[in-house]
């Protein structure tokens, strides 16, 4: 065929076994028919891809019917970077949205006007203000109102100030300077010899010019001087002799009155006259002197000088021969009694420096751990015997040493051989002790008897306590705090803490509920992100608070929080979980094991934590039986594992070793009874279950790995007690009463007897269901069925007083320490006392 159809050559006509060829019309009709096909075809396809847009493309309608890209939306859609989204940033921003750092911070109006404000940081000139230099600083702070060289002068309180003495022209004068001039002014003005007074001027005024000074009345009459200007010559009459005064005419007349002078008439007056004088008589009357004595006095006897000069001699004569005399004697007895001073003296510093005999006795000086005394005598050596009393100036320190005269330091020991603790040797307290070997042993009159058993103890005091009163130890009951902010909405069953966190199970969402600590107020959380789907029967922390166990009815039946902050985050759950309801769980104090009971078999499961993965430890050999099992206790080492139950014989008690639990055989004595709580003694050494039957508690005594019923002591029992729970540091027992009252009870222990404490006031009925207690033992959480339904109890801490009565004293049950005060102290002093019962 040509490679042109349209051509008509001989050669395809020859070719052709019937004509391939068309005639024009009809080749017209073909190529319409063709162009028809394919418009019918092309509107089809297009009426498809419009849509509703016309049969023609229509522009896209935002919002409503597709159609074309505008060229606009084009451009647009170019400039748009991909992944971008419809944002429109806004004119303004919060201050909240904008990061602030170090470098990049907001400035309040205020801020800028109190910087705009302050002064140049540029220091104080004389001329210029500024920043108060150091120096100047320094020169204020060391002001002073009392005189000192080179400081500033500041007033006191009363607005004085001193100075030095003054010593130059221009120095200030103190109040002493200036009363000593007042003081030599006022002697001066007051000085007459110096000064004329008023009475001076006055009297001047009324002397006459040229006036003499008086001179005597008169010189001198028959012998007779005046001796003043005043003076008086009196004139006196005699025999036949009158004198007349007549003041008026200041005249005087000497009368003679013509009298004889009386002659001789002494005659008439001795023996044989006729006017006879008795003689004078000795020791009695006056008179004339006799014969005899005349005789005497003039022939015979001696003048008074003579007389008198004799006796004079005489006595001189007897001095000078009793001196004589006494000197010797002087002399003798000064000799003896210096003989037997030297004697006395030589005895006495042969007794006094024999302090084996006779112990010295001195105050210390040096230190607590190096006392040092001197002894008068001073002694030469310190041989085994020497004694001495010393009283401590300090309270010793631990291992002291005495140093007497610098003849070394030797130890002060008890008299068992042992050093003195710290703080044995109380200060102003005697103390003897006797040298043996190379110590100071405390004699047998000294140190303190030691009773076996004895302990001594560090407490704080509740009032005033005197050295050596008998003292007890006592907690008060407990106290109920107010009610927790947001409290459970439900019924609550499971509860645990720790001393800074709460977790209560309640029976309605959020099921779970945290509270956090702060003093005595719990405050709620907020809530986990992921919650339990039903009622927490059993709740545990770990010892640390880093992990919330919780034990949930419904699956996946055990689920782990772990504490970041306040906030419990819920952990991805354990590859095997537990196959039904968890009734209580424990974890252990190494915070390794987790410890459950369950409703199902295997009815006891144990967990092991590696950070945060938690692995399902093979079952014991020895499983509870087939029921459900009602509480669990572990020891506080994790070594012991106890487990309540329904089915005789009421408990299994169970060993750790490594990562084995075995059962180790029952007690001799079971329950009686269906088991409730039960829980170990923080020592270890006890653990007491709670039952249904007969006492219903049962405290057991551990021996190595046997556990004996000890006597029943307890004055009142618990009915249907649900969880007990020992204190974690002291012998104290807290149990549930469930429907009794009051709900909780309170146990002392002493040794194996177990005593009934005080009640807490605050304790009421209630449907009680279980005990939380903070591991340091100074809050107890209590669940119940009733509002508020968690109740928080602060136990108050032990305190320390005086035992007034003994008879008293035996009938308490919350004491849990008597003894004697070793050291005397005021109320809320740290004391020591020796404790001798606990």
């Amino acid at each position: 065929m040509s490679r042109y159809p349209w051509r008509n050559t001989s050669e395809d006509i020859a070719q052709e076994a019937q004509s391939q060829w068309e005639t024009p019309g009809g080749a017209q009709e073909k190529a319409d028919a063709a162009e028809q096909a394919a418009k019918d075809y092309s509107d089809e396809k297009l009426d498809a891809h419009i849509g509703t847009g016309g049969t023609a493309h229509a522009v896209v309608v935002a919002g409503g019917a597709a159609g074309f890209m505008t060229g606009p939306d084009k451009t647009k859609l170019d400039g748009v970077a991909s992944g971008a989204n419809n944002y429109v940033h806004p004119a303004t921003h919060p201050p909240s949205i904008i990061a602030q750092d170090a470098s990049n911070r907001f400035v309040t109006d205020a801020e800028k006007t109190a910087w705009n404000d302050k002064a140049s940081s540029a220091l104080a000139t004389p001329t210029t203000d500024g920043l108060m230099p150091a120096t100047d600083k320094d020169k204020l702070n060391k002001a002073t109102n009392v005189p000192t060289a080179s400081t500033l002068m500041l007033r006191d309180e009363t607005g004085r100030a001193q100075v030095a003495a003054p010593s130059a022209t221009t120095d200030i004068a103190r109040k002493a300077e200036t009363d000593a001039v007042q003081a030599n002014l006022d002697s001066h003005a007051g000085n007459e010899e110096i000064h004329v007074t008023a009475a001076d001027h006055a009297k001047l005024d009324g002397v006459q010019a040229g006036a003499e000074v008086n001179q005597n009345a008169f010189s001198s009459v028959n012998g007779v001087a005046a001796t003043s200007k005043t003076d008086t010559l009196q004139l006196a009459g005699g025999t036949g002799i009158t004198i007349t005064e007549d003041p008026t005419n200041k005249r005087v007349t000497v009368t003679a009155t013509g009298t004889a002078t009386p002659g001789a008439h002494a005659s008439s007056h001795i023996t044989g006259g006729t006017d006879i004088i008795p003689n004078a008589v000795t020791n009695g009357s006056s008179g004339l002197m006799s014969g005899t004595d005349a005789q005497f006095v003039r022939i015979e006897g001696e003048t008074k000088a003579g007389a008198q000069n004799k006796a004079d001699s005489a006595l001189v004569a007897a001095n000078e021969y009793t001196d004589g005399k006494t000197a010797v004697v002087s002399a003798e007895v000064d000799q003896a009694l210096s003989d037997a001073n030297e004697y006395t003296d030589t005895q006495i510093s042969a007794v006094n420096a024999n302090y084996i005999r006779q112990p010295g006795y001195a105050a210390t000086t040096g230190t607590g751990s190096a006392y040092v005394v001197t002894l008068n005598p001073v002694p030469t050596a310190l041989p085994n015997g020497f004694g001495i009393t010393i009283v401590p100036h300090v309270t010793n320190a631990a291992g002291a040493t005495l140093n007497i005269n610098g003849l070394g330091a030797a130890p002060l020991k008890k008299q068992d051989g042992t050093a003195y603790a710290a703080g044995d040797l109380l200060i102003g307290k005697p103390y003897t002790f006797r040298k043996v070997g190379s110590d100071f042993l405390a004699d047998s009159s000294g140190g303190e008897v030691e009773i076996p058993g004895q302990t001594e103890m560090t407490v704080t005091y509740s009032e005033d306590i005197a050295q050596g009163d008998m003292v007890r130890m006592y907690t008060p009951p407990i106290e109920l705090l107010p009610a927790v902010s947001s409290a459970p909405p439900a019924a609550s069953i499971g509860i645990a803490m720790t001393n800074d966190y709460m977790a209560v199970g309640s029976n309605a969402t959020p099921f779970l509920l945290i509270y956090k600590r702060s003093g005595d107020v719990f405050t709620k959380l907020a809530n986990p992100s992921v919650l339990p789907g039903g009622l927490p029967n059993a709740l545990a922390f770990s010892p640390n608070g880093d992990y919330l166990y919780v034990g949930v009815g419904v699956s996946p039946y055990f689920m782990i929080y772990k504490r970041s902050g306040d906030t419990f985050t819920k952990l991805p759950d354990p590859t095997v979980l537990p196959g039904g309801s968890i009734a209580y769980l424990r974890a252990a104090n190494d915070g390794t094991y987790v410890y459950m009971i369950l409703s199902v078999a295997p009815y006891f499961m144990v967990y092991k934590r590696t950070g945060d993965t938690f692995t399902k430890l093979a079952d014991p050999s020895v499983n509870p039986l087939s029921s459900t099992p009602r509480n669990i206790a572990i020891s506080p080492s994790g070594v012991f594992i106890a487990i309540s139950y329904t089915a005789a014989p009421y408990i299994l008690i169970y060993k750790r070793s490594g990562d084995i639990l075995s059962k180790i055989t029952d007690p001799s004595i079971v329950p009686p009874g269906l088991g409730g709580g039960l829980d170990f003694s923080y020592d270890e050494n006890y653990l007491t279950v709670a039952h249904f039957g007969g006492a219903t508690l049962i405290t057991y005594k551990r021996e190595g790995d046997v556990f004996s019923k000890v006597p029943d002591t307890q004055t009142k029992t618990p009915v249907q007690s649900s969880d007990v729970v020992y204190h974690p540091s002291k012998m104290k027992l807290f149990l549930v009463q469930s429907n009794n009252s009051p709900d909780i009870l309170t146990y002392s222990q002493r040794g194996d007897q177990v005593y009934r404490a005080t009640d807490s006031r605050d304790a009421k009925s209630q449907s009680a269901n279980r005990l939380a207690i903070s591991p340091d033992g100074s809050y107890l959480a209590l669940v119940s069925n009733t509002v508020p339904y968690v109740n928080v109890f602060k136990v108050p801490n032990e305190k320390v007083a005086k035992v007034g009565n003994m008879a008293a004293l035996m009938s308490e049950t919350d004491v849990g320490v008597i003894g004697y005060a070793k050291e005397g102290g005021s109320a809320g002093d740290s004391r020591k006392i020796i404790a001798l019962i606990q």
